[in-house]
C-alpha cells in the first residue's frame, strides 16, 4: 500500500506559521512506524517528503532529525531517541481518532509542525494549492 500524506507551509495558520502534515489514520500510523524505524536505524535524518505530496505553491522539505543540521531551506522535526517515544504515542493516539491534530517542535524555526487527521480533505488541499 502506498502512503501519501499532504504537506505544506502556511504562514499565520491558526495563529502562527505552520508546517501542515495531513493524512488518513493509516498514513498517520505508517508515520509512527517510520519514526520507530528511524530511531532503530541510527541514521541522523530521514526525508518525510518521501511519502508526502507537497503543496504546489511550496517547496517544503521536512526531515526527521536527531540533531540540528544548519540548513535554512528546510524544516527539521526534532526527533532524538529521547523524543521518539512521546512522538509515537501522540501519533498513535491521532491514528485512532476520526479527526484531530498534534503539534510538534521544529528545530530552529518559528513555525510549528501540525500533524492532522480527518480535518483537511482533498477539496481543502486543492483549494489551498
Amino acid at each position: 500500500m502506498s502512503y501519501i500524506m499532504n504537506l505544506g507551509f502556511f504562514a499565520n495558520f491558526k495563529g502562527g506559521d505552520s508546517v501542515l502534515l495531513d493524512g488518513s489514520p493509516e498514513e498517520i500510523s505508517h508515520l509512527a512506524n517510520h519514526i520507530q524505524e528511524f530511531v532503530d536505524s541510527g541514521i541522523e535524518r530521514s526525508h518525510i517528503n518521501d511519502f508526502a505530496r507537497v503543496r504546489e505553491s511550496d517547496n517544503v522539505k521536512l526531515y526527521l532529525s536527531r540533531d540540528l543540521i544548519r540548513n535554512d531551506s528546510e524544516f527539521q522535526w526534532k526527533c532524538s531517541d529521547d523524543d521518539a517515544k512521546a512522538i509515537r504515542e501522540k501519533l498513535m493516539a491521532l491514528a485512532s481518532a476520526t479527526s484531530g491534530h498534534q503539534y510538534f517542535d521544529l528545530f530552529n524555526s518559528k513555525a510549528q509542525l501540525n500533524v492532522s487527521v480527518g480535518e483537511y480533505g482533498r477539496a481543502w488541499w486543492e483549494k489551498h494549492s
